[in-house]
C-alpha cells in the first residue's frame, strides 16, 4: 500500500496541494479505524486509557513526527522521483541500526538470516539504478540500430 500510495502521490503533486493530498488521505484513514473500532467494539486488548499527558505527547508525535514529515515527503516529490523517496523511506531501520551501533556502542546479536536478507535488500536496492542505466543504454542502441 505503501508503495501505492508513493506513485499515486507522485501523480496527484502536479495538481494538487501535498497538504491537502495528506489531509485527505490522513481523513480517509482516520475515518477508516473509527468505523473499524466502532464496528468491533473498539480496543479489546486491554489498553489502557491514555493519560493527559500522554495524550500531549501523542499529538506531539502526530503533528510533527507524522503529519508534518509525510507532508513535506509528499512536497518533496516535486523535484525527487517516487523511487528515491520510497528509498529514502525503507532504508530508515538500516539509518536506526548503524545510529544506535554508533550511539551506545553496542551491537545487537542478529542471527545469520538478518544479515542475509539485509544484503539481499541492499544488494537489489543499490542495483536497481545500475539495471535502469543498462537498459536505457539497450534501448538506445535499438533506437540507433533503427535509424539505419
Amino acid at each position: 500500500m505503501a508503495g501505492l500510495f508513493t506513485v499515486l502521490n507522485k501523480t496527484f503533486i502536479p495538481k494538487y496541494n501535498p497538504v491537502v493530498i495528506s489531509f485527505y488521505e490522513m481523513g480517509s484513514g482516520f475515518i477508516g479505524i473509527t468505523f473499524l473500532l466502532i464496528v468491533t467494539g473498539g480496543f479489546s486488548a486491554g489498553i489502557p486509557a491514555p493519560s493527559a499527558v500522554d495524550w500531549m505527547w501523542l499529538l506531539v508525535l502526530g503533528v510533527a513526527c507524522t503529519a508534518y514529515a509525510y507532508v513535506v515527503s509528499i512536497d518533496v516529490m516535486k523535484v525527487l522521483s517516487a523511487y528515491s523517496v520510497v528509498l529514502t523511506i525503507n532504508m530508515e531501520p538500516i539509518y536506526g541500526i548503524l545510529m544506535a551501533f554508533f550511539i551506545f556502542k553496542d551491537s545487537e546479536y542478529m542471527s545469520l538470516g538478518f544479515y542475509i536478507g539485509t544484503l539481499i535488500i541492499l544488494a537489489a536496492v543499490f542495483s536497481y539504478p545500475l539495471i535502469i542505466k543498462m537498459l536505457n543504454k539497450r534501448s538506445a542502441i535499438v533506437k540507433e540500430i533503427g535509424h539505419f
